[in-house]
């Protein structure tokens, strides 16, 4: 069995910098299926947002607001995961 490297964790965007609401998503032995996970967690918030009537153009904003904000802890050397940036791709 292979050791786990990478934890995903989330911040929520709502309270901003207040690590009370931080919680652990799960362990990952790669970074690749980290950032997958990072990726999932925001397309299902993004299609939850849709589905509840938030407007294409108003998304991004939503989800700076009141979205989760996952990141990858462990090994640097890849670079590091954004949801900012991943958004911006999406929206």
């Amino acid at each position: 069995m292979s050791e786990k490297r990478y934890i995903v964790m989330i911040d929520d965007n709502f309270h901003y910098m207040d690590e009370d609401h931080r919680h652990k998503h799960g362990e990952f032995s790669t970074y690749e299926e980290a950032v997958k996970a990072c990726e999932r967690i925001i397309n299902e918030e993004l299609e939850d947002m849709r589905k509840q009537g938030v407007e294409e153009e108003k998304l991004s904003s939503t989800w700076s607001m009141f979205g989760s904000d996952p990141f990858i802890l462990g090994d640097t050397k890849n670079g590091y995961f954004s949801g900012r940036r991943y958004i911006n791709k999406l929206v």
